[in-house]
């Protein structure tokens, strides 16, 4: 039933062989989540036209990228490799050599005209003083899923983030901090500050995720409350 519905909602990119081969290895939880961002993916960013035509190879392209990540090349092979009349992906390209590293350093810079950046987290600790607060994050060394041909460099070592908070910032987000399970969203500025071997993020918006899903459920209440009121009686 599992391999029916993917053969169905996946067109003909994946062979059933494939799929069943699949299903073996991973599971059909496994594969059903695939499939499932497979469909997420093509309902927010592809139109209906070429939805259906494009799911497919998405969803097996999916599976490529995570099961190569893993580290372990059997699941991959069985799959994609010594499958009968099976659709090879191919795994991600290898990182660059220094030359192309020394080429861009000789390349003049463009300029940014804006720059924000977005960390989602829970730090450990605070230090704070009478008019900011530091918050030190770190990155996870394993990068979400990159799109086909980006490659993925042997090592990368966590990122560390120093954010600075104003005084009146934090205060309206010390108490979710320290119950410890909401999060924050932290929208700033940021620059390489080397002497810190970190990468310093200038706080312009601090919230927590249940803050920002009350912020949402009220704005759309005042939007409903507009249209209701828009409405001839």
């Amino acid at each position: 039933m599992l391999t029916d519905t993917l053969l169905t909602n996946t067109a003909t990119h994946p062979t059933r062989d494939q799929l069943q081969r699949l299903v073996r290895l991973c599971g059909s939880d496994q594969t059903l989540t695939w499939l499932a961002q497979a469909q997420a993916i093509v309902a927010n960013e592809v139109s209906d036209g070429v939805a259906g035509a494009l799911l497919g190879e998405l969803f097996m392209q999916i599976v490529a990228d995570d099961l190569w990540q893993t580290g372990d090349p059997l699941p991959y092979r069985l799959i994609f490799e010594l499958t009968t009349n099976a659709v090879a992906f191919p795994p991600p390209p290898p990182w660059p050599d220094s030359t192309l590293w020394v080429q861009v350093q000789q390349i003049p810079p463009g300029k940014i005209t804006t720059m924000y950046v977005t960390l989602i987290g829970m730090p450990a600790q605070v230090v704070t003083r009478p008019t900011l607060t530091v918050v030190r994050l770190e990155s996870s060394n394993t990068p979400p899923r990159l799109p086909a041909g980006v490659p993925i460099p042997d090592s990368m070592p966590p990122t560390t983030y120093l954010v600075i908070v104003s005084a009146a910032q934090w205060r309206r987000v010390a108490a979710a901090v320290r119950c410890g399970d909401d999060p924050l969203i932290i929208q700033g500025w940021q620059y390489c500050a080397p002497a810190q071997q970190a990468i310093m993020v200038l706080t312009q918006q601090l919230t927590t995720q249940r803050q920002q899903q009350t912020q949402d459920q009220f704005y759309q209440h005042l939007i409903q409350q507009r249209d209701r009121l828009d409405k001839p009686s």
